[in-house]
C-alpha cells in the first residue's frame, strides 16, 4: 500500500485504466469495456485537450470522465462539462446523451464551504468523491 501523501493524478488514472470496475462502481454503471478510451485528445478551442476517459455504457450513453486529485474544483468542474459539448460535436450526439462525470478526491471537497458550493453551481455534472486512501490500498 502506497502512502497517501505520495499519491498523484496520474497514480489515480493508472488506477482506472488498470480496473475500470472501480470507475464503475463509483458511477453506478456497467461500462462497455471495448469502447473505454483513456488519455484520448480531442480538438477544441482553442487548442487541444486530454480527455481521462471516454466510453459508453451498456445501454449506449456516452460519459466523458475527468479524474481529479488535489486540484481546485472549480478548474477541474470546467473540463467535463465543456468535454461534453466537444463530444457530442465531434460524435454527432445530442448533448443529452453524453454525460460528463468528475471523479474528484473527497479531502479536496472538504476543506472549504466554498469548494462544496462551487461544484454544486455545475449541478448537470456528475460529482463523485474518493478516498484518497481507498485509492492508495490499490497501488
Amino acid at each position: 500500500m502506497a502512502s497517501v501523501e505520495s499519491i498523484t493524478g496520474d497514480h489515480v488514472r493508472d488506477i482506472m485504466t488498470k480496473k475500470p470496475e472501480i470507475m464503475e462502481r463509483l458511477i453506478g454503471i456497467t461500462m462497455d469495456r471495448s469502447t473505454l478510451k483513456s488519455e484520448h485528445w480531442i480538438d477544441v478551442h482553442p487548442g487541444r485537450q486530454k480527455l481521462d476517459f471516454c466510453f459508453q455504457d451498456t445501454e449506449g450513453k456516452h460519459y466523458v470522465v475527468k479524474i481529479a486529485l488535489k486540484e481546485r474544483p472549480l478548474n477541474a468542474v470546467r473540463h467535463p462539462n465543456i468535454w461534453q459539448k466537444r463530444w457530442a460535436e465531434i460524435n454527432k450526439l445530442d448533448i443529452e446523451q453524453v454525460v460528463p462525470v468528475l471523479i474528484i478526491d473527497e479531502e479536496t471537497v472538504n476543506t472549504s464551504p466554498r469548494n462544496k458550493k462551487d461544484l454544486d453551481a455545475f449541478s448537470h455534472v456528475i460529482t463523485i468523491q474518493y478516498k484518497i486512501a481507498d485509492i492508495a490500498k490499490e497501488l
